[in-house]
């Protein structure tokens, strides 16, 4: 089941919280390996978009910054 919109990132924390400390679980079986490589190349996804979103905020908001002065 999918998570509301307003409480997504609220509701998603803890499980993914769970996921981390077991992250080096070695009793997974396939599946759950399988998974466990898919949720880490999302994680570097995600940290990637985030960083490089951040870098462009920043760099307009640094232009409006010069503008201004």
């Amino acid at each position: 089941m999918s998570n509301m919109g307003y409480c997504r990132f609220e509701n998603t924390f803890p499980d993914l919280m769970d996921c981390y400390q077991h992250i080096n679980d070695d009793d997974l079986n396939e599946i759950e390996i399988a998974y466990r490589v898919r949720l880490v190349n999302l994680c570097l996804k995600i940290t990637r978009d985030f960083d490089r979103g951040h870098r462009e905020r920043n760099m307009v908001d640094g232009d409006q910054n010069e503008k201004q002065n």
